[in-house]
Formats: structure tokens, sequence, C-alpha cells
């Protein structure tokens, strides 16, 4: 019998060597010879108990910040995702809407122009029966004509064009191109203010916010208050008013699209204050008790 060591040297084994050793030996019989196997060496990590107390959590943690992170990307994407289709469907919106209140418009002027004609008449003074009827048809007109204006406006903002305005002339002239009931005041701010803005794009957004004011605050007596201050860079406007508020809507709700409380509007208002304000590079919040706009504008 002949035992020949094939795969192994004992010569290099380190005696000194702290690491987990393991030893395997095997005979096979083949040609009228036994041949001795014998494996030895280190144990694999994973194989090593010693090893594995540290790798499991490091594993744990590793495995954790992967997911982790698989998770962040899969928030963003479905952010982004969310964006797409909501700026998607904003555009078709506003393709469509702005069609329609165009081909709107048209009949609208020429019925109003009927209504003018028809009261102008002699025997339309006469009959008090006939003119609430066409006093009816006028408000429900005029209904109408700020629907149209609130679509029209949403989707005709423009690159803004700054030029220096004055902040009490701006306001006024809002005031005076929009139809104030007698049963509510409005406070303007005393002192004058002056910055950059675009003046079309300002009028507008804040015409929605008085807008908005009115119809909030109904057929009940009540006041609009417009306050103003500055610092060295900004511009600071609040619109206050003595409405309910929004009811049924979150603060941060009545900025959205298509978001509204009232039966007839239409939900761009105020999505059109936000967008020209940012335009700006300003902001508009709004809180409750009692409702009140805050717009933050730069003065250049």
């Amino acid at each position: 019998t002949i035992s020949e060591n094939l795969f192994f040297d004992s010569t290099k084994i380190d005696s000194n060597s702290k690491e987990l050793l393991f030893s395997h030996s095997q005979v096979i019989e083949f040609g009228h010879k036994q041949w001795f196997f014998t494996y030895s060496g280190t144990l694999p990590m994973v194989e090593n108990p010693q090893n594995i107390r540290w790798l499991i959590p490091i594993m744990g943690y590793a495995m954790s910040l992967v997911l982790f992170y698989a998770l962040l990307l899969l928030v963003k994407n479905m952010k982004l995702t969310k964006e797409m289709i909501k700026k998607e469907r904003t555009s078709a919106l506003g393709e469509l809407a702005g069609r329609f209140s165009h081909d709107i418009r048209n009949p609208l002027s020429n019925i109003n122009m009927a209504l003018n004609l028809i009261q102008k008449d002699n025997d339309f003074a006469s009959n008090e029966k006939v003119r609430e009827k066409f006093q009816i048809i006028s408000t429900n007109l005029e209904r109408i004509s700020h629907q149209v204006d609130d679509v029209l406006d949403f989707i005709r903002i423009h690159p803004i064009e700054k030029e220096e305005l004055s902040l009490n002339s701006l306001i006024g002239d809002c005031i005076a191109s929009i139809t104030i009931p007698k049963n509510i005041k409005i406070d303007s701010p005393q002192k004058d203010l002056s910055f950059f803005g675009d003046p079309f794009q300002l009028q507008i957004a804040f015409k929605n916010i008085l807008s908005n004011s009115i119809q909030a605050i109904g057929a009940k007596t009540g006041k609009i208050t417009i306050r103003s201050k500055e610092d060295s860079n900004h511009l600071f406007i609040e619109f206050e008013d003595s409405g309910p508020g929004f009811v049924g809507l979150k603060n941060n709700e009545i900025f959205e699209l298509l978001k509204t409380t009232k039966q007839t509007g239409t939900g761009l208002g105020l999505v059109s204050c936000k967008q020209i304000i940012e335009n700006h590079k300003g902001s508009i919040s709004v809180r409750e008790n009692p409702t009140t706009f805050i717009i933050k504008i730069p003065k250049k």
C-alpha cells in the first residue's frame, strides 16, 4: 500500500494561523492501490460562525439602504408621472376651454347689445314686471361673462413684461373695472408703494381676488380691506374680507385646478392668480379667520 498526498503540502501549514481550519480525508481503492485524498484550509466567510456574527448586520444595513433608495426612485418616478399627466390634461383642457370661451363670447355680446336696446324703449321702462325679468337675464349674462373671463385669463398667461408701477393706482384701476355691490365697502392702502411688475397680469390677479371676496360676502353687509407694506426687497399685499371662508376646502386646495366652493365658479380664477404671482417670482398664500390672501412679490 502506497500512500501519496497529491493535493496538500503540509509544509505550508501555518500553525500560528488564527483562522478557522477544516480538514477532510477520503480513501479510494483503484488499480490495486489505495488513494488517500485530504482537503484542508480555511472555512469560507459565510461558513465561519465568527464572521457571520458581524456579516449579517452589515448585509441587513446594506439591503435596507438599497430598498430605501429604490423606494425613493419609485416615489420620484410616480410624482414625475403624475405631474406629466396633470400637465397634459391641463394643456388639453386649456385648449378646449379656450375655443369654447371664444365661441361663447360673441353670442354673449350680441345678447347684451339686444338687451341694452330693449331697455331704452319707452314701453320697457313703464313695465315693472318686464324690467324684473330683464334684470334676471342681465345678472345671469354677467355671471356667464365672468366665467368666460376666468377661462380666458387662465389660458392666455404670457411671459411677464415688467414696468414701474404704483400699487395704489393699480388697485384703483382694478376696483374701477369691476362691479362693487352697495353692501360691500373696500378700504385701500393709505400709503402708495412703487415696484416693477406686469400691469396687465397683476390686474387679472387682483381682480380675481377681489371678485372672490365679493362672491364670498354675498348679499350680507361686508368689508374688504387691502393692506400693503414693504421691506428692502419685497412688497407685501393683503386682501382681507369678511366672508365665511372656503367651506369644504383646505387652504392649500384653493389654488388647485378646478377646485371651487361656488356653484357657479370655474375653479380657474385663483389658479390664474397663483401662476401670475409665481411668474413674478413671488408667492401667494391664504389664512382664515378672517380670510386673508397674502401676496409677496419682489420690488424689481
